[in-house]
């Protein structure tokens, strides 16, 4: 019989980054990491590795015409390009050129303008 044992050395953290990192694992369900009760409990990472998170807000990738942010879409950034429905006005964020608006419009009538 092939038995197969490991041991891991503890390291002490802050108890918000223990926190932290529970949630994680919690949420990731991954509640085999956690072992033992109360003040016993332990996070074994055991071929679990940290990296630093990316804040929103920070920039992935620049194009020749895009910003990739993270935790900011596209079509919600002020310089995001745009199409606009030549009747109503309305914008949209998508690769609708040349297509029918469709939008219902303040009357209950939809627009049948063109996004150019």
């Amino acid at each position: 019989m092939i038995r197969s044992t490991y041991t891991y050395v503890t390291m002490d953290v802050s108890p918000s980054t223990y926190a932290e990192i529970r949630k994680k694992l919690v949420d990731a369900q991954y509640h085999h990491a956690i072992t033992g009760d109360g003040d016993e409990e332990v996070l074994d990472m055991h071929g679990l590795a940290l990296t630093k998170e990316i804040p929103d807000g920070t920039i992935l990738e620049v194009g020749d015409d895009s910003v990739t942010v993270k935790g900011v879409p596209d079509y919600l950034r002020d310089d995001a390009p745009c199409i606009v429905c030549l009747d109503c006005g309305r914008k949209s964020w998508s690769n609708l050129r040349g297509d029918i608006c469709d939008m219902i419009q303040p009357n209950g009538s939809r627009c049948k303008g063109v996004f150019a």
